[in-house]
């Protein structure tokens, strides 16, 4: 587990620096359909083992967090000292800053497998290419048995957790 994930951060490195699939020096050592598959067993392996408690787990507590410390940094700063505020607020700070990076860190096989995808368009015309390239779909990670991660989810979590606390408010301040 622990080889896997140093080649996922060696491979989001890569990703970071270049991002064109049609150089050839980039992997220099992986062709880029043995790269494809190790991102699969990758992306299998992220499945199976973290689906169920990882995901739901990072966005359950954060939205909890982000929304419990923004209500109170809201409703409760007239009554806080300066370093119970500054705390608060780096609470809901952190714990936005964690959620976002997490799931960001979901997203990324989805469009990088894309993105490898729609490099080998160049490679379609030579017979066996193009029927890997059809069998090879995007790969994403699952949260939970329905949903995947993709790029809009921890923007929808920022909104939920802001709707949330912004309800909450507007529902004390009438009651």
């Amino acid at each position: 587990m622990q080889s896997l994930i140093k080649y996922w951060f060696i491979f989001n490195f890569r990703m970071k620096t270049r991002n064109n699939f049609n150089s050839p020096n980039i992997f220099p050592n992986v062709t880029y359909f043995t790269f494809y598959r190790q991102l699969q067993l990758l992306v299998i392996f992220i499945n199976h083992c973290m689906q169920q408690m990882l995901w739901p787990t990072v966005q359950f507590c954060g939205a909890v967090a982000i929304i419990a410390t923004g209500y109170a940094v809201i409703v409760f700063s007239s009554h806080m000292t300066t370093s119970m505020l500054a705390g608060l607020l780096s609470i809901n700070i952190i714990s936005a800053v964690f959620c976002t990076c997490k799931l960001e860190f979901g997203s990324m096989p989805r469009q990088i497998s894309i993105k490898m995808i729609n490099s080998w368009a160049q490679w379609g015309n030579i017979k066996y290419c193009k029927k890997f390239v059809k069998s090879c779909k995007p790969l994403s990670i699952q949260v939970g048995p329905f949903h995947i991660m993709d790029r809009n989810r921890a923007p929808a979590l920022i909104r939920f957790c802001m709707q949330r606390t912004i309800f909450l408010v507007v529902q004390s301040r009438q009651s």
